[in-house]
């Protein structure tokens, strides 16, 4: 065995972690901001598509403005265009 370590710690060990499996498969998942879907007045995956829309329009948005960055005559309503996905 490993110096400083039983073979009843590991067993101990592995009975809390079967424990804990077991808790965690019994129960369904809940998520305390699913009021937040009721809020925004939206569906699970209504909220989920709309919010991958927007994820997407902003990476795409991060992208054109590191480009106009270095190259300021590219992308020059970028940043406009990504603040105006939000706002829809």
């Amino acid at each position: 065995m490993a110096e400083g370590f039983e073979a009843s710690d590991i067993q101990d060990i592995s009975l809390v972690s079967a424990k804990a499996v077991h808790r965690v498969k019994s129960k369904p998942p809940r998520v305390a901001t699913m009021g937040h879907l009721k809020d925004v007045g939206m569906g699970y995956f209504e909220h989920m598509t709309r919010a991958f829309k927007l994820a997407f329009r902003f990476l795409l948005g991060t992208v054109q403005l590191i480009i106009h960055g270095f190259l300021p005559s590219l992308f020059v309503d970028a940043g406009k265009n990504a603040s105006d996905a939000y706002k829809r």
